[in-house]
């Protein structure tokens, strides 16, 4: 889950960074897709924490939401 988080984290600097850049925008939405995929493949672990994973993965995947939100409204510029 971190490794996905970190990798979220450095998706949403580079998207900052991008404005009118079609193709880069593509390639950040296409990124941020494969992140949703690998957040849907992680299983919950068995016993303790299992609220807590879930909640952080929830979290994640609103922000990548949010990010494919701010892909679109950007590429509408």
């Amino acid at each position: 889950l971190e490794n996905i988080r970190v990798g979220v984290d450095s998706l949403e600097k580079e998207l900052e960074n991008l404005t009118g850049d079609v193709k880069g925008l593509k390639k950040c939405d296409e990124l941020l897709t494969r992140k949703l995929l690998e957040l849907d493949e992680l299983s919950a672990p068995s016993g303790e924490g299992v609220d807590e994973f879930r909640k952080k993965r929830k979290e994640l995947v609103v922000r990548v939401q949010q990010l494919h939100e701010r892909i679109d409204s950007k590429a509408k510029m």
